[in-house]
């Protein structure tokens, strides 16, 4: 492990790779949905409101919120204005309740006692969350691993909180990890004062951690055993390219593979194929970081400018459809690792260290999935 002191950047040990004859002279194609990921986003999307307001109510030190505070907070949970917020909780009376509480004497109220109504976790939902935080304790290693390696990623080795904020959900850190483990390894990073506010700062470098996704391996089952005549894609069922598109996929992915860890985008040119080459390897390695092996495309656009990311990356994720998939589920867009899925939308290969589920979560799922039935059985009664 290698100290920065002064944020020292680490020898670039990688080869910069020869891209002669190659330009992306190809557009993004059309998105062919998957049915079978987009699975994956609908579940999610039903449970928004659990996840949202339960990071509300465990980032309070008393875990609870007045309905009047929680009213000023519907962006955020992503309500319409005609779905009202206390009609929301009720529809998860496993997970949520409604309590009144007292509040202190006032000129106003000095003669009775005024109650205001507030919102919590149920006591077995409490204890579900409290089973969650322990098994995020079990594996802090583990996550204090992933922020130290997009921290690698970045070009300065420094990253806002404000915008980590947004990705840690997908990357499985608890709601507390700025106050919690930012803190508990000072031998890996630090908080430090910018001009855009708190940031994540790396004082350490690791290189065993320096080690990007190896290229998945395919397997094709031949007649004869015999290597191919011509290159073959491995795409998605129902993916039809167009042949200028598929060749340029092909020659793509013949091209050495890039350290995203080793070099930053200022050793290529702007739009050229290295940049892309690169820009791949980086959201290759974040979805492979992240729990479910997807995450929002706006997540990714807050970080643009630290993981030298381009301006249409929204694109270019669209222009390799072997690599990413693009679901428009949702409120908005959706990017997934490919190989993180098999061909029928489960997830593919072992998780050891992220293999447990959000117990709150799938309270939630179950909740909503009854309340479906109930209202289904109504509309059939009626």
């Amino acid at each position: 492990m290698l100290l920065l002191g002064y944020m020292q950047i680490p020898s670039r040990t990688c080869k910069k790779p020869s891209y002669k004859g190659l330009s992306i002279s190809c557009s993004a194609p059309k998105i062919v949905r998957d049915v079978s990921l987009d699975k994956h986003v609908v579940k999610q999307s039903r449970i928004r409101f659990v996840q949202k307001l339960k990071t509300l109510l465990l980032s309070k030190p008393k875990h609870y919120i007045p309905l009047h505070i929680l009213s000023k907070c519907r962006s955020y949970l992503s309500l319409t204005k005609p779905c009202s917020i206390r009609s929301m909780i009720y529809r998860y009376p496993s997970i949520f309740e409604i309590f009144p509480m007292p509040t202190p004497p006032s000129p106003l109220n000095a003669t009775k006692p005024y109650y205001q109504l507030c919102v919590r976790l149920t006591p077995a939902a409490a204890a579900l969350a409290a089973q969650e935080l322990r098994l995020q304790s079990e594996i802090s290693t583990d996550l204090a691993n992933k922020l130290q390696k997009l921290l690698m990623l970045s070009s300065h080795r420094r990253l806002v909180l404000s915008k980590l904020v947004h990705l840690a959900p997908d990357l499985g850190l608890p709601a507390n990890f700025r106050s919690r483990l930012c803190n508990d390894h000072p031998d890996r990073f630090r908080t430090v004062d910018t001009s855009y506010g708190r940031a994540l700062e790396l004082v350490s470098w690791d290189e065993q951690l320096a080690i990007p996704l190896p290229t998945p391996k395919v397997s094709r089952e031949l007649i004869v055993d015999r290597p191919l005549r011509f290159k073959q894609l491995t795409l998605r069922k129902g993916l039809n390219l167009k042949r200028r598109h598929r060749d340029f996929l092909v020659k793509f992915g013949d091209l050495p593979d890039v350290c995203p860890y080793n070099t930053c985008l200022e050793e290529f040119a702007k739009e050229s194929v290295e940049a892309e080459k690169r820009a791949c390897a980086v959201v290759r390695e974040v979805l492979g970081m992240a729990v479910e092996k997807r995450t929002l495309i706006d997540h990714l656009t807050h970080f643009r400018k630290e993981f030298g990311l381009p301006n249409k990356l929204r694109g270019m994720i669209i222009r390799h459809p072997e690599l990413f998939y693009v679901s428009l589920k949702g409120l908005r867009d959706s990017v997934f690792l490919v190989e993180g899925f098999d061909e029928n939308g489960k997830a593919s290969g072992k998780r050891p260290n992220f293999s447990h589920k959000r117990p709150v979560d799938e309270a939630g799922q179950r909740s909503k999935e009854a309340e479906t039935r109930k209202e289904k059985a109504r509309q059939v009664w009626r």
